[in-house]
């Protein structure tokens, strides 16, 4: 079965950071359309050199430069089609 196209369903919590320049994290859950963990998909703030992967259960979490103040994460897997996702807040927008 070949799959072009993925739901990448993500939950997404932004640690609060103070006032001072620090940097943020961001953790998640990439699934498929079942809702199982996808491995290996790698994650990347756009607009940064920031990157990782997920683990064998699809989770991540990704350090956001203190720079980028739009938040774009861009993922993608050689199985399933690249997507990128707005967040903002503690939301995907």
């Amino acid at each position: 079965m070949k799959i072009t196209t993925l739901l990448f369903v993500a939950i997404f919590t932004l640690l609060s950071s103070s006032n001072f320049a620090q940097p943020r994290q961001i953790k998640g859950t990439v699934t498929d359309e079942t809702g199982a963990g996808i491995p290996d998909v790698s994650v990347s703030v756009k607009g940064s050199n920031s990157s990782t992967k997920t683990n064998t259960n699809g989770n991540f979490a990704i350090d956001i430069p203190v720079e980028i103040k739009k938040v774009d994460l861009v993922f993608t897997h050689v199985n399933y089609t690249a997507q990128t996702v707005a967040v903002q807040g503690n939301e995907i927008a």
